[in-house]
């Protein structure tokens, strides 16, 4: 019988998902800080551009969050969603120099996204100590929320092929928000139905409600059958 057994396969790169992911996101954290530091020198098509790149990274973060799972062979419903070990991102965060390792959460400033702060050396931003997915949406949500402003304080003054590109950009990102929403139900599931939730509530307190009475009831009717001691002196 002859052997199928691919004895010349090379062998598989010692690459752990969590050191990619953490990379990535070491990456987009130095871009965030970037753009937050030359928002007002970029020309618009070059901003569009940055934007651009910017949600791309965030969804191909996102995709690589999914993939976790897989990758690491377990189910969905393993703490999959935690964030990436600590140790991990702070050994990279130290290699690949750009990033200080994170003792503290980043603070957010009123025009920087969120869990990215700038430092006032270079374009090396603060990575937050531990990246997970709920990270890549609000940063992406905070990206969408400042362009969005950009958009309504320019529109009369800017060239229709810039706004027309800024515009892409913009529905590119939506469609990308909305698609890593889709992973993040995937990896830690879907969010509770508000109308269930609040039916439970009522349902809830109308059990209360219910107990405690009958409880009342059940002491009234106790003490009306239970009357005092006989005591032959008072007959």
């Amino acid at each position: 019988m002859q052997d199928n057994t691919h004895t010349d396969r090379p062998a598989i790169p010692p690459i752990e998902i969590d050191h990619v992911i953490a990379q990535l996101a070491g990456h987009q954290a130095y871009l965030a800080a970037h753009i937050d530091r030359h928002w007002d020198d970029l020309e618009p098509l070059q901003l569009a551009r940055t934007l651009s790149l910017y949600g791309q990274n965030a969804a191909r973060l996102g995709r690589l969050f999914h993939d976790r799972p897989a990758i690491l062979g377990v189910d969905y419903d393993y703490d999959v969603g935690a964030p990436i070990p600590e140790e991990t991102f702070r050994w990279l965060a130290e290699e690949i120099g750009y990033v200080d390792p994170p003792d503290t959460d980043a603070a957010v400033g009123e025009e920087g996204l969120p869990g990215e702060e700038t430092d006032t050396g270079d374009d090396a931003g603060s990575a937050q100590a531990s990246p997970d997915i709920d990270d890549v949406i609000t940063a992406l949500g905070a990206s969408q929320d400042r362009l969005s402003g950009y958009l309504d304080s320019r529109w009369d003054e800017l060239e229709p092929r810039p706004l027309e590109r800024l515009l892409s950009v913009y529905s590119q990102n939506a469609t990308r928000l909305g698609r890593l929403l889709h992973y993040r139900s995937d990896i830690y599931g879907p969010p509770p139905d508000p109308f269930r939730v609040a039916m439970d509530e009522g349902l809830d307190l109308f059990w209360e409600e219910v107990n405690a009475r009958n409880a009342a009831d059940a002491a009234n009717a106790a003490n009306a059958y239970n009357p005092p001691p006989f005591d032959p002196l008072t007959t």
